[in-house]
């Protein structure tokens, strides 16, 4: 007797067991099923709002906001034009704004000659707004052979041909024969030949340099005249910078940087600055700056 009570509770666990496997399995199940309900749901509201809420969320206005070089808002400059930027975006107007690409906005308005885009910013749910800064007369080249002023900005690019002299605020490069250029056209940036890459490289660390300086780009030629690249005697370049009150700064080998990194053309024309802006030297004096970054300063009759 006591023996098949022993069975009838085992039989008890074993069902129990069984039973708890079961109502286990049929939790995972639910669980699986409210999962997928979740998704479905979410997938449902996502083809919802793409189909029928387009119109909800579709470009309708523009907003033009401009920055000066210091990433600071000023007010819309007298010189864009804008209903001419509006015309080349008006193709794009209707689209939805979850599928209206940033490239896309850029693109339209990237052969706008004297501003460029530095940011886009989505305003939920019809406006777009960007971002533009006036584009810097920084320098210029003027092509002998065809008399046209090729005008570029800090970055290089030509956003202005033209038959007149620019005014004072551009430097003037010189020393690069015509054929040294690569590319040299309008709402392109300039290249160079192979082998005269490095032209690049010191344009753009000239300017950035006076920038950190507090030389806003399009205002160096306050300072700056002329900058040419010329080769000396030993077949070597040297950078001139003819400066406004008569002196100039002669940087040797101007593609020069030492193996740690501490000289290089931009600390150079910092240093060489520094000892123009030096009361007791003369400003109109030469200036030579060494691979060493050490400044010699001579009058120009030496």
């Amino acid at each position: 007797m006591p023996r098949n009570i022993r069975l009838s509770n085992q039989s008890f666990l074993t069902s129990s067991v069984q039973c708890c496997i079961i109502d286990g399995m049929e939790g995972k199940k639910n669980n699986k099923k409210r999962v997928w309900i979740v998704i479905g749901v979410v997938v449902a509201v996502c083809v919802l709002l793409l189909t029928l809420g387009g119109s909800l969320v579709s470009y309708r206005k523009t907003e033009f906001i401009f920055k000066n070089q210091r990433d600071e808002l000023i007010d819309i400059p007298t010189g864009f034009n804008e209903q001419q930027a509006s015309e080349r975006l008006s193709a794009l107007k209707g689209k939805n704004l979850l599928f209206l690409s940033d490239s896309e906005i850029e693109s339209r308005l990237a052969n706008l000659s004297d501003v460029k885009v530095i940011g886009v910013v989505k305003s939920f749910p019809d406006t777009v707004k960007i971002y533009l800064t006036m584009r810097n007369a920084v320098y210029y080249y003027f092509n002998a052979e065809s008399g046209y002023y090729y005008v570029f900005d800090e970055t290089l690019r030509v956003f202005s041909v033209r038959t007149v002299k620019p005014d004072d605020s551009a430097v003037r490069v010189a020393g690069i024969p015509l054929s040294d250029f690569a590319r040299l056209e309008i709402n392109e940036t300039v290249a160079f030949a192979e082998g005269k890459e490095w032209r690049a490289d010191v344009l753009k660390t000239v300017a950035d340099a006076f920038w950190s300086l507090r030389m806003d780009y399009g205002r160096m030629g306050d300072t700056i005249s002329l900058f040419a690249f010329s080769e000396g005697d030993d077949g070597g370049e040297t950078l001139t910078l003819e400066l406004q009150t008569g002196g100039r700064f002669e940087i040797i080998d101007p593609r020069f940087e030492s193996e740690d990194g501490k000289i290089d053309l931009g600390t150079r024309i910092t240093a060489v600055y520094g000892a123009f802006i030096d009361k007791l030297n003369p400003k109109d004096g030469v200036y030579i700056v060494n691979t060493r970054g050490e400044v010699i300063v001579r009058s120009r009759d030496e």
